[in-house]
């Protein structure tokens, strides 16, 4: 059984971008080489930017995420985009039926 993190996030407004991406550019990095993650996954769905992340398990995916550029990007985060959040134990879904499940069942952050 693997850990899976779905994301959607929404840039609060264009000007925000280039900081976006360079704390997204830097965590998705940061993810690929920390040991547990098992794969990453990027997306543009209509106007939010999604990722799809399986780990090893819940503790895996929490030593990346409090750490180091993700860490960083989490403290940014309120000030760049709204989104959602949803982890699970699980196979990670589809593209398609990534933006019903985080709306439905994940932790909105504005």
């Amino acid at each position: 059984m693997v850990y899976t993190v779905l994301t959607a996030l929404k840039l609060r407004s264009p000007g925000h971008a280039p900081r976006f991406w360079w704390h997204t550019l830097r965590s998705l990095s940061q993810a690929r080489k920390v040991p547990g993650n098992l794969s990453v996954a990027v997306n543009r769905l209509g106007d939010h930017y999604c990722t799809i992340t399986t780990w090893e398990n819940a503790g895996a995916m929490r030593a990346f995420a409090y750490r180091g550029a993700h860490k960083r990007a989490i403290r940014a985060f309120p000030r760049i985009a709204t989104g959602y959040i949803h982890s699970y134990e699980g196979e990670p879904v589809s593209w398609d039926a990534l933006m019903e499940i985080v709306t439905a069942k994940g932790r909105a952050y504005d």
